[in-house]
């Protein structure tokens, strides 16, 4: 069972108020869901840089530790995560999110090795680029023009592809899979 990361900048455990509390937020967890370039060197890191990678991946973390169990003793179950470009490519200004997506898949990498012999597929998909047509596109755009640059990945696409990694047979279960859309720009 994963154990709870702790902020290395902590004076000890036992101190509240540094203390990573591992309540994980209501609903589903997407710890990062803006995302802006950084730059580190100016300036020290906030004070909040280490727990808020901690936090991202402890969340993950925890909410396996409620279902892995259960579907062990099932003999089956799947966990996919999402993550990112960023979880196999640095990018300059993006260090704060490579941190946590780098870590994010570490995490899906271990648990599928530790949990694969028990049944449990754990897989983790790198979407690259938008899904769906950008905001900045809504209303812009007809609907000839969606397959262009500017579009995004067909929503029900990645469903699909989600629901593909799911459904697979036990004797080829996929480790990882990377979704690009017309619209990459980060390769």
């Amino acid at each position: 069972m994963p154990r709870p990361a702790r902020c290395p900048s902590s004076p000890s455990p036992q101190t509240p108020s540094t203390a990573l509390s591992l309540s994980p937020p209501p609903g589903p967890s997407n710890a990062r869901s803006k995302c802006a370039p950084t730059n580190l060197l100016p300036t020290k890191p906030p004070p909040f840089f280490h727990l808020r990678r901690a936090r991202d991946i402890s969340v993950s973390a925890f909410h396996c530790s409620q279902v892995i169990p259960g579907m062990v003793e099932r003999g089956r179950g799947t966990i996919i995560f999402t993550g990112s470009s960023a979880s196999v490519t640095g990018f300059a200004g993006y260090s704060d999110l490579s941190c946590g997506k780098f870590a994010l898949r570490g995490l899906s990498q271990s648990l599928a090795k530790e949990f694969q012999p028990a049944g449990v597929h754990v897989a983790h998909m790198i979407i690259d680029g938008v899904i769906g047509e950008r905001r900045s596109q809504r209303g812009k755009t007809g609907a000839a023009d969606t397959a262009g640059a500017g579009a995004g990945a067909d929503p029900d696409a990645v469903a699909q592809s989600y629901w593909h990694v799911h459904a697979q047979d036990k004797s080829a279960w996929t480790l990882e899979m990377d979704i690009r859309s017309p619209s990459s720009f980060m390769y």
